[in-house]
């Protein structure tokens, strides 16, 4: 089997998740099963992965996995259909002006209360969590519903309000996996953490008040009396084995271990591919069993773009590098960066330069649209919006390019999920380029819609030069965006490849970015489907923002060039049509088959049987009993193991 190491898949993903979908899609296409690994549970990850375009087989996540609920059929829960454990039920209503909370009563007159059930009203109504309340009124445990309308998890409350455990069920609601929950006091060196955290943030709260004209009065520092910690796990397996584990890394350590057993066969290798290495990266160094494993570098290698052979490892990566000759492959997207990895480290693992991104059918086969088609001097970025994806400088840009040519009447929009690292910086940052350039304040919006002046609460923001908008998850209407823009504008402080702008590209949009290793530098072909400026880091974006208003100013003023360079992103993104990147990952593959007999030949013996509940024997391992799964059946396939 083929694995693609996560934390999760939410439905509003990163760059990686976006990658290892399209990477999913590309292997189904091509007949090769693969499952995306996740981790962290929620209850609503069968709904998102529906929204990617996925089917239950193509997607395990630990908590689904223990409990045997990969493959449930869906059905509607309402909250007239919460069961109390035998309490009867007379009433259930729901709480004036919240239509989203029911409240649940024993009698007709209200006076014995059961709980609370929460519900989504733009699914169906379907019960999400149920607070459970005892007799004497105190809430004693928090159940969440899966999606799909089961109890999954339930979460113990002492009598003060403290939760004490959380305990991960399965559907006859039996725990298969447990968290504890302790409190203690903090020590002196936590307290004055806390202390700085509070300082930090109530500076930060009075500069919000400042930006926004409000007053401020700071809150003085108190320490808590406890503070809560996770203590501990259990595991307790189907076939009655129990674990105990200090920390959630060796609960995953035992999950992908268990996993490499469950689909070990010694006819062909199970590859490991980890996008997300800290999710996974020293369990699956302690197999019981050999697996190919191999680590792919989203992002730039080094923790400074200007020096990628000295300076200290990206922290996402500084344990893979550690243990580099321990694994099979070391996968980045672009030669350049192959090369680098190569000169650096020398490693015995393989190299290979696989592209994260994959330009699916759907684009490739579209009709062209000329720039006289497509909105008027229109920029397009697509980023998380955070400050090291730098969209104020962007923004900045277009305004001193529309300083420059009035009546030019450039515009910015940005797509995609907010982030508000370094206190909103992204948004203050956009704040104040509308006072530098004497422009009117723009109007902003919170995530329910309503206009706000709050900066905490901004999620949206419009104005006659940038917009802000909100994540988009249909990939027809992103595809439609995309050819409606006709520059694509980045200035991003670390790159690994950068998926949106080749998808743009692959859309007929040139683009226009700071010269950052890896991704934009090679997508670029510099004069030709678009511009490279000088690169800066974080807070002296002045250094390149007035090239890249001049490069813009360049493009919207010469329509014959500005359709060449769209023509050349047309032609050049047959570098990553689904072909190409096949054969790209064809290597790899052959790499594990040769690897393969030599890594199984010493493998050594496992016991299969161990001791279980009240002494008995019982089987510990299952080895080989899912090595003949297959996932390839699409969407709607109900049926997901080979006959």
């Amino acid at each position: 089997m083929n694995f693609f190491v996560n934390e999760g898949l939410a439905a509003q993903g990163s760059g990686i998740e976006h990658a290892q979908v399209q990477r999913g899609k590309l292997f189904r296409k091509n007949g090769q099963s693969f499952k995306i690994v996740t981790r962290v549970f929620n209850s609503n990850g069968h709904r998102d992965l529906l929204a990617w375009g996925l089917n239950d087989a193509e997607v395990i996540n630990m908590y689904d996995y223990y409990a045997h609920t990969e493959h449930v059929p869906e059905q509607i829960l309402t909250a007239q259909d919460v069961e109390w454990g035998g309490r009867p039920v007379a009433i259930v209503e729901p709480l004036p002006d919240t239509p989203d909370t029911f409240m649940a009563y024993e009698d007709e007159n209200r006076t014995r209360f059961l709980g609370r059930i929460h519900v989504d009203l733009q699914h169906e109504s379907r019960v999400t969590m149920v607070e459970v309340f005892e007799h004497f009124g105190n809430l004693f445990r928090v159940d969440t519903y899966d999606s799909r309308g089961f109890i999954s998890r339930q979460q113990y409350i002492d009598p003060d309000g403290t939760p004490n455990t959380n305990v991960f069920v399965d559907r006859k609601g039996r725990p298969i996996i447990e968290e504890y929950l302790r409190r203690k006091a903090p020590r002196g060196s936590e307290a004055m953490v806390m202390n700085r955290k509070h300082i930090d943030s109530q500076n930060q709260l009075a500069e919000n008040a400042q930006m926004s004209g409000q007053e401020f009065e700071a809150k003085p520092f108190e320490a808590p009396q406890f503070v809560n910690y996770v203590s501990g796990y259990r595991l307790i397996k189907s076939n009655g084995m129990t674990y105990i584990f200090d920390s959630f890394d060796e609960l995953t350590a035992e999950f992908v271990n268990d996993l490499n057993n469950d689909f070990f066969s010694e006819d062909a290798p199970n590859i490991f591919i980890m996008d997300r290495t800290t999710a996974a990266d020293e369990g699956l160094l302690k197999l019981d069993r050999p697996a190919y494993i191999g680590f792919h570098l989203h992002n730039l290698h080094a923790s400074d773009t200007r020096d990628v052979m000295t300076t200290d490892e990206n922290n996402n990566y500084e344990f893979d590098f550690m243990h580099i000759n321990d694994y099979q492959a070391v996968i980045s997207a672009m030669p350049r960066q192959t090369a680098d990895v190569v000169a650096r480290y020398a490693p015995k693992a393989t190299p290979f330069t696989i592209p994260v991104g994959v330009v699916p059918a759907e684009i490739r086969d579209a009709e062209r649209v000329t720039m006289a088609e497509r909105q008027t001097n229109s920029v397009l970025m697509i980023v998380r919006r955070a400050p090291d994806k730098c969209p104020a400088a962007v923004a900045e840009a277009l305004m001193i390019a529309n300083q420059k040519q009035p009546g030019l009447n450039a515009h910015l929009d940005v797509y995609g999920y907010f982030d508000n690292t370094g206190n909103n910086k992204t948004n203050k940052d956009l704040l104040r380029l509308f006072d530098k350039y004497g422009l009117e304040k723009p109007t902003m919006y919170d995530e329910k819609g309503a206009e706000t002046t709050d900066l905490n609460q901004v999620r949206r923001l419009e104005s006659p030069v940038v917009t802000l908008h909100d994540y988009v998850t249909d990939r027809d209407e992103l595809y439609a965006i995309h050819r409606s823009h006709q520059v694509y504008g980045l200035a991003s402080m670390m790159e690994g490849f950068n998926i949106s702008m080749m998808e743009a590209m692959a859309n007929g949009m040139p683009g226009v970015s700071t010269n950052v290793n890896y991704g934009p530098n090679d997508l670029i072909i510099d004069g030709e489907n678009g511009y490279l400026t000088k690169w800066a880091p974080e807070g002296q974006e002045d250094q390149f923002v007035t090239e890249m208003a001049d490069r813009f100013l360049e493009l919207f003023n010469d329509p014959e060039k500005l359709q060449a360079f769209s023509d050349a992103a047309y032609d050049h993104s047959n570098r990553y049509y689904e072909e190409a990147v096949w054969q790209a990952w064809q290597g790899l593959l052959a790499d594990a088959d040769k690897r393969w007999p030599a890594m199984v030949a010493q493998a050594h013996a496992l016991s299969n049987v161990g001791v279980g509940l009240g002494g008995t024997t019982m089987t510990a391992y299952t080895l080989g009993n899912r090595r003949d799964e297959v996932t390839v059946n699409g969407i709607s396939g109900d049926k997901y193991l080979a006959d």
